[in-house]
This record gives structure tokens, C-alpha cells and sequence, in this order.
């Protein structure tokens, strides 16, 4: 994966892909697949993050405790995303939105 610098240039998209990964309870990461994109020439975004015990604010309670609900975005290979959360052993589902986009 690029950074969007390489292509503020040329300014030429040749595709944007949204989306929703949600990662069920107890898991530590999903993957979902996605159309090919070329990964020297793709830029993938977090456009925000939820869980389904979230309330009012970016942390969710689990024991007592209030943990931040952070997950990760990564493009595994050229049709794979995998999100993946720093906290695991939860019953919550999180659920973060993404962006790809690629360029020519």
C-alpha cells in the first residue's frame, strides 16, 4: 500500500470503495474480500469505528471496566482487507467503515 503523496500528482482515481467490517464477539479480527485492487497504487482509509455497546462516547465497558474500542485497518493482499482490534475477548461487535481508493 502507497502513500496518497505518490499520486497527488497525477490526481487520477480509478476506483473508491466503501464499506462496513464488522468483527463478531470474542474475535480479534475480520477480513472481508473486495474487488482486486493494484496494492503499489491504493490508499486505504478508517473512516470511523463502532461497537454495538457504544453509547455516547469512544469506549465501551466490559468487567466494570471502560476499554478504548480501537481496531486497525490493513489491505493483506490485492482482494483481502483485514480489520483487526486491540482488545479481544469481549462480547461486542465492532464495526469500522472503510475507504479504498485506487489510483492509475
Amino acid at each position: 500500500m502507497s502513500s496518497l503523496s505518490q499520486f497527488a500528482q497525477s490526481g487520477r482515481i480509478k476506483s473508491i470503495r466503501r464499506g462496513l467490517i464488522s468483527i463478531g464477539t470474542s474475535s480479534s479480527s475480520a477480513s472481508i474480500t473486495i474487488t482486486s485492487v493494484d496494492t503499489s497504487k491504493s490508499v486505504l482509509y478508517n473512516l470511523g469505528q463502532s461497537t454495538a455497546a457504544l453509547i455516547n462516547n469512544a469506549y465501551y465497558y466490559y468487567g466494570g471496566h471502560a476499554y478504548n474500542a480501537d481496531a486497525y485497518l490493513s489491505l493483506t493482499n490485492s482482494s483481502t482487507i483485514t480489520a483487526s482490534r486491540t482488545l479481544t475477548g469481549v462480547d461486542v461487535v465492532q464495526y469500522i467503515s472503510y475507504q479504498i481508493v485506487e489510483y492509475y
